[in-house]
């Protein structure tokens, strides 16, 4: 940046603030790491507003592709589950303009848009051999982060869709309304995390006081969060059985994986998404997917 300061030729072409977001953004580019982003102001919004849930599109998690971007994890109810989009599907034009050599912003951008408006998807789908002609409804739905149900007199069936700022008060509603119950079923299939707090919350009503739930760790060991249940004694001792899938990630393979731990719930399962550090009795396990049984 110095030298480009110092000798560059005509220094009042130079936009110092898009020169020095670029040099960043393409430093942590060369990690390699897709957890690992910088994002401008305007990027930052868009994901504030993501994180929200309050926005209009087809409601699909996207990542980049080599050339275009492909599907990551499609939203429980979303337009894009509904018109049987899938994940690992490969997005190559939206509208008919090429999402080729977009960045995943700029794509975006072309994909979603204002409810009830149509989007043209061209699809690649490594098992088929023609390109997929995808015609979605974009759609602002609001979803509730828990939704319930009797599956029998006997089982209870909560559904935890994401881990926001309030689930963890509706799932303890939703417990005390199972409470006569002979267990629960907790479905957290297409669930892709949120808010970490909000997972050891609802830990904390299934597993007894002071257990440690989870760990966050950072390059400096005596930074590391200990996060650990907090109840007055009074859990959920009934059975349960977590249901995760390949789009079970990051707070949702957490709660999986911290109930098999204490041997408070069967997991049946799919490999889920990989993204979660967890402590067991013996030792921090740092990633991998819930290889759970």
């Amino acid at each position: 940046y110095n030298l480009i300061k110092s000798e560059y030729f005509d220094e009042n072409t130079i936009d110092n603030e898009k020169l020095l977001e670029s040099s960043i953004s393409w430093l942590i580019d060369w990690l390699w790491d897709k957890h690992s982003v910088y994002f401008d102001s305007v990027e930052n919004k868009q994901f504030n507003e993501s994180l929200s849930w309050d926005f209009e599109g087809i409601w699909a998690v996207v990542e980049k592709h080599a050339l275009w971007v492909h599907i990551d994890r499609i939203i429980k109810w979303s337009p894009a589950k509904k018109y049987d989009l899938r994940s690992w599907d490969i997005l190559i034009k939206a509208n008919w303009i090429t999402l080729e050599w977009l960045n995943l912003i700029d794509a975006v951008n072309h994909i979603k848009w204002k409810a009830w408006t149509e989007v043209e998807l061209e699809v690649l789908r490594v098992w088929e051999n023609n390109i997929i002609i995808k015609n979605v409804i974009r759609e602002k739905i609001k979803i509730p982060s828990v939704d319930t149900e009797n599956i029998t007199d006997e089982i209870g069936y909560i559904s935890i869709n994401m881990f926001w700022e309030d689930t963890s008060r509706e799932f303890k509603n939703s417990l005390t309304k199972f409470e006569n119950k002979d267990g629960i079923i907790i479905d957290l299939r297409d669930n892709w995390g949120g808010f970490l707090l909000s997972a050891v919350e609802i830990l904390s009503e299934l597993i007894e006081n002071n257990e440690i739930l989870v760990v966050t760790k950072y390059k400096d060991i005596k930074t590391n969060d200990i996060y650990k249940s907090s109840n007055n004694w009074n859990i959920y001792k009934w059975k349960i059985v977590v249901l995760i899938n390949e789009s079970s990630a990051s707070a949702s393979e957490i709660t999986a994986w911290t109930l098999r731990e204490y041997n408070k719930a069967i997991i049946v399962w799919k490999k889920s998404y990989w993204k979660w550090s967890i402590w067991d009795s013996q030792h921090i396990r740092d990633s991998g997917y819930c290889d759970c049984r």
